[in-house]
């Protein structure tokens, strides 16, 4: 896998098998990430990914590069966190759902 390939799910709920046979499940993240730039753990180093579950928390406290994973799927069963479905929206439709400008 190429890390073009993989960045490609970024943002999505994925199934991730590293070569150690460890699954992980939720929303993959590249270190580095503006939305986690207050967190110095998930900053640095760059290069590195990982996922986090519906609570913002970093599932199982793994961090893999990607010469690190021997399978990836996308899993459709998990919902995205409301924190990505925020990530997601523009200003003028947080604005909307919040009630804050007119539909």
């Amino acid at each position: 896998m190429t890390r073009n390939e993989l960045e490609g799910y970024l943002g999505k709920c994925v199934k991730i098998t590293l070569l150690d046979n460890t699954v992980i499940e939720g929303t993959l993240h590249k270190m580095g990430e503006k939305a986690f730039a207050d967190n110095p753990n998930l900053s640095v180093p760059l290069d590195f990914y990982f996922c986090i579950d519906a609570n913002n928390e970093v599932v199982k406290n793994t961090a893999f590069r990607v010469l690190n994973i021997q399978k990836i799927s996308c899993n459709e069963k998990l919902r995205m966190t409301n924190f990505e479905n925020i990530k997601q929206m523009s200003i003028d439709e947080m604005a909307r759902s919040y009630h804050i400008l007119p539909a």
